[in-house]
């Protein structure tokens, strides 16, 4: 499989000026469906563009996420959020709550809502604050151990733990991504997966995760011994670089996802989706038909806030329709109690006596990035 040359950097990452580099937008979608709830794909989802309607996804302001739960999204444990880095670039990801947290009597989406939260945060404020245009190279991680340091303040969340995944995509193609756990991200390239993040683990359906421990729980590892929740730290993350091209299409997902498909059937379902709206000619296709990607990832203005709505399939963009047909598949995948996806194969692979079938329903959120070269953009307006 082709991959971009993923790297940790050592130098500041200069961003440079528009007369030397083609610039890109961004069209963005975000879909969920928490474990409980039945998937609605007219209306669990948002669409976004780089320059417009940004806004965050995992509930309310910071003093009342907590105050509010009922008004989070309905994604359960998971959490998932948008924001722009002010005149920078777009920043994006997501949390997967533990929830093994639930033992302690700790709601584990209070973790992942409130790391996004503060993930969203602080990639405004970093934009705010940068006064030079460069980014460090390992910024998505210093946005993740700033929000979790945040997090860590705050009185009103009592423990809980979660894994991360996240990027920052600037206006000149290149993505820097940080993932912690196994939740992750691929890059396609149409006609092919460009690259999968690997996802890290200390064994066999044991991520790396972040925990914020009460004080209760570290008396009890001391009085008791055993091992206690996980502590990874935001240092433990992954980073790598990623330039991306005009068409380039990357996912971020929990293991909702990941666990109930394989790479190849996400392959599928966004190339279906590229031909329905004219994007590819057929599966083979290695380029895009610039005037229907330019038509079909406009904005809809359609923000359902889970209203009770029937949408055909083309009142959504082309960002929803990915982002809502690959949590729709991994629904029924995850309920489907014959099929063996990822999880079970695994699950035969580390424990060959175990008889495990079928799918493994659990929380989905996934939020999808569109990428656009703006020259190309103007050149097919231009022919219109």
């Amino acid at each position: 499989m082709p991959s971009t040359d993923d790297h940790q950097q050592n130098a500041t990452t200069t961003i440079p000026n528009s007369s030397s580099s083609s610039r890109f937008t961004y069209r963005l979608a975000a879909s969920f469906c928490g474990k409980q709830h039945g998937f609605n794909p007219s209306a669990m989802f948002y669409t976004f563009s780089s320059t417009t309607n940004n806004r965050r996804l995992s509930g309310q302001p910071l003093e009342k996420h907590l105050a509010r739960p009922k008004a989070r999204i309905p994604s359960g444990q998971d959490a998932c959020f948008v924001s722009p880095l002010g005149d920078s670039g777009v920043a994006l990801g997501l949390a997967d709550g533990v929830g093994g947290w639930a033992d302690q009597g700790i709601d584990p989406a209070d973790f992942a809502h409130g790391l996004c939260e503060r993930m969203a945060a602080e990639s405004e404020r970093f934009a705010q604050d940068q006064k030079e245009m460069a980014w460090p190279p390992d910024l998505p991680r210093r946005i993740l151990q700033n929000a979790y340091d945040d997090l860590a303040e705050d009185d009103s969340v009592k423990g809980g733990g979660s894994t991360a995944c996240l990027g920052v995509v600037d206006w000149w193609g290149r993505m820097t991504a940080a993932n912690l756990g196994d939740s992750g991200f691929t890059h396609i390239r149409l006609p092919n997966l460009h690259h999968v993040s690997p996802h890290q683990t200390h064994a066999f359906n044991t991520p790396y995760q972040l925990s914020q421990i009460p004080a209760k729980v570290r008396r009890q590892m001391i009085e008791f011994g055993g091992r206690g929740p996980l502590g990874d730290q935001p240092r433990d993350a992954a980073v790598s670089t990623h330039t991306l091209q005009h068409g380039d299409i990357v996912i971020f997902a929990t293991d909702g996802v990941w666990d109930n498909l394989f790479e190849n059937e996400i392959l599928d379902l966004v190339a279906g989706e590229c031909k329905h709206f004219g994007v590819m000619k057929d599966s083979s296709a290695s380029s895009v038909n610039t005037k229907a990607l330019v038509s079909a990832t406009k904005d809809r203005d359609i923000y359902p806030q889970y209203a009770d709505q029937k949408l055909k399939r083309d009142d959504r963009s082309l960002q929803a329709a990915i982002a809502t047909s690959i949590v729709q598949a991994s629904k029924v995948a995850g309920e489907n109690e014959k099929r063996d996806g990822p999880f079970a194969k695994a699950v035969q692979k580390a424990y060959p006596y175990e008889s495990w079938h079928g799918g493994k329903a659990d929380d989905i959120s996934v939020v999808v990035l569109i990428a656009l070269e703006e020259g190309k953009i103007d050149a097919a307006s231009a022919k219109l």
